[in-house]
């Protein structure tokens, strides 16, 4: 099996890739961000119509838990394609590495 070659900017794609996969498969992370957002409904709709600030705050942090998720989604997609298309060392390039075996005799 080839060795994968990265550029130290693909190794922190791919790295921020699985940490932000690895919060999406938590399951109490999930429970958190909809818990709030569940909580964030609520309140809206208990409000006072007069409360409309009240009810702009609650609507704001459930956008902003929306917008973390798809942020975190992103960057986990950005580490899979990242490691699905990293450059693959090939004969060629064991060659040149090795000056005996490029060498003419």
């Amino acid at each position: 099996m080839e060795d994968l070659v990265l550029t130290e900017e693909e190794e922190k794609t791919v790295q921020e890739g699985e940490a932000a996969a690895s919060l999406l498969d938590s399951p109490i992370f999930l429970v958190a961000i909809e818990r709030v957002r569940k909580q964030c409904a609520e309140q809206i709709l208990a409000s006072a119509p007069e409360q409309g600030s009240v009810r702009d705050n609650l609507y704001n942090l459930s956008r902003g838990l929306s917008a973390v998720t798809e942020e975190l989604l992103a960057i986990a997609a950005l580490g899979t394609t990242t490691l699905e298309n990293v450059t693959r060392p090939t004969a060629d390039d064991e060659v040149q590495d090795d000056p005996d075996l490029s060498a003419d005799y």
